[in-house]
């Protein structure tokens, strides 16, 4: 609707994504709540904190919530302000973490991290509102009428793609610290949330190239300029391959010194896990990056089958993996579950949909990490003979 300049439509769509949202903050609560009643089996702990966690868990719970402002931000990004999402995200980051250290100095235990954590939340859903009101002066209410009932159909169509995709990617990559906490006990938690902070930054911006480019992607496909859509998909798989190299290379060569000077390096999970980490955050942004093209043109329903596929083996091969590897069997049995289908799937499923070139996006992604042996080999070599001892000699 913002593509077509209709400013009914994006009302509608609002009026009817803030309605649809209201029901599964609802439902998200119940789920919250349940989970409040069993953390103690999923998260082991002593007795003494049980009371704490579960405090805290109820503290998370008001956080649900603010799940009816999500449209907010998603209306951001489909004008092609993700920018403006992010800048509000970094805001969250930075007083999130205050209030962690501050509330962690006065004693608050758990349910301070949970207080910092929610309070962070709603500052970013009062920035984002804020914004989309300014970039949107008109209001974004909407009375019933054809437009409304539009919308609200195009939400039910995707409502089941979308819970399905939206499951299947939290059971793949976020079981992880449950199934090691399950498996080996809470403590091994601490090293392997630690070993990935590092490669889960870098992540994190590699895959805001495609929530920054999925709208602009979208418009192309929805104006039939698809040999530019598939040239730009190309160059943007080459850009993130391209970062990924320059940003987690070192990060893999120096992750031990910096969880050494930072923490301790008994807290170190081991070079195994760091390398899981970073081949994971390199495949998870090229796949996000694919991913967007389909979410972001309302054919989400078509990853589906992949993903659940995915998710499932991810489960297994994280379990059986935590009894055989230890701390990183669950990364290798990520790895392994990406690596077997949506990595391969999503370039099938491209040419299907929109005719792009598998051998392209092969390209893409070979070119800048065969530029990155020599360079990587040398960086390694560094790391290793000449490792760093304070915070100015890594940096």
């Amino acid at each position: 609707e913002l593509g077509r300049g209709n400013t009914a439509g994006v009302r509608a769509t609002m009026a009817e994504g803030v309605r649809a949202f209201v029901r599964v903050a609802l439902f998200a609560v119940l789920g919250g709540l349940l989970i409040t009643l069993l953390i103690g089996r999923l998260v082991p702990v002593s007795p003494e904190l049980l009371r704490d966690l579960r405090i805290g868990c109820v503290i998370n719970v008001l956080g649900l919530l603010l799940f009816p402002m999500a449209p907010f931000r998603t209306l951001l990004n489909a004008g092609q302000r993700g920018y403006s999402v992010t800048i509000a995200g970094l805001v969250q980051s930075l007083v999130t973490t205050s209030l962690a250290v501050l509330f962690a100095w006065q004693g608050l235990g758990i349910r301070g991290q949970f207080a910092a954590w929610v309070a962070g939340q709603a500052l970013f859903a009062a920035i984002i509102v804020r914004l989309a009101q300014q970039r949107h002066p008109g209001g974004l209410r909407a009375e019933s009428g054809p437009a409304r009932q539009e919308a609200r159909a195009a939400i039910r169509k995707l409502s089941v793609p979308s819970l399905l995709f939206d499951l299947s990617s939290r059971a793949g990559l976020l079981t992880d610290n449950i199934v090691v906490a399950l498996v080996l006990g809470p403590g091994a938690v601490v090293p392997l949330f630690l070993t990935q902070r590092l490669t889960s930054l870098a992540q994190l911006q590699l895959q805001g190239v495609g929530g920054a480019s999925w709208a602009a992607l979208g418009e192309l496909h929805a104006l039939g300029r698809r040999e530019v859509f598939n040239t730009r998909l190309a160059e943007l798989t080459r850009l993130v391959a391209a970062l990924a190299t320059i940003v987690l290379i070192p990060i893999a060569a120096y992750n031990h010194i910096f969880i050494g000077l930072w923490i301790g390096a008994g807290h170190y999970g081991g070079p195994v896990v760091t390398a899981f980490a970073t081949v994971n955050a390199f495949l998870l942004a090229l796949v996000s990056l694919w991913g967007y093209c389909f979410s972001g043109t309302g054919q989400i329903a078509a990853m589906v089958p992949a993903m659940v596929v995915g998710a499932v083996l991810n489960v297994a091969l994280s379990v059986g993996g935590a009894y055989v590897f230890g701390v990183a069997g669950p990364l290798i049995g990520t790895c392994v579950a990406i690596a077997s289908t949506t990595l391969w799937y999503l370039p099938v499923l491209l040419k299907r949909r929109f005719g792009t070139d598998p051998g392209a996006l092969v390209r893409a992604v070979i070119g800048p990490l065969l530029w990155a042996l020599v360079p990587a080999a040398a960086i390694v070599y560094v790391a290793k003979h000449h490792p760093p001892d304070s915070w100015p000699a890594l940096g």
